[in-house]
């Protein structure tokens, strides 16, 4: 939702209603709402299901890896950020995709991946 209100702003911006309503602009990117509303609280979430320290890296791409000892072992996907869908791929020690891309729920799914590939 803030990502939708954040893109309503800035095009209300762009286009000149924000301007004459007197509203500021907005101030952030969708990245750092992102980041805070989906990446912070994943990482969170499994350090205390799993004990590992997960950290994560935005790609060129903009998409994110998630990153475990500094290897990738996942990338997630926001296609369109404004519908709130994600998207997870697992990877192999690798590197290389080793699972379909599919819809993300919960962070368990991630948690299982986790307990049965990394040691």
């Amino acid at each position: 939702m803030q990502i939708c209100d954040f893109e309503h702003r800035e095009r209300m911006w762009k286009t000149g209603p924000a301007q004459a309503m007197g509203l500021p602009p907005k101030k952030g990117s969708v990245h750092r709402i992102i980041e805070t509303v989906l990446l912070v609280p994943i990482t969170d979430d499994l350090y205390r299901e799993t004990g590992k320290v997960i950290r994560y890296r935005q790609t060129l791409t903009g998409s994110f890896t998630l990153l475990y000892r500094n290897r990738p072992f996942a990338v997630i996907f926001l296609p369109n950020p404004g519908t709130g869908r994600v998207f997870i791929k697992y990877l192999n020690s690798n590197g290389v995709q080793c699972t379909a891309l599919k819809e993300l729920w919960d962070t368990e799914e991630i948690a299982g991946f986790i307990r049965q590939n990394l040691s």
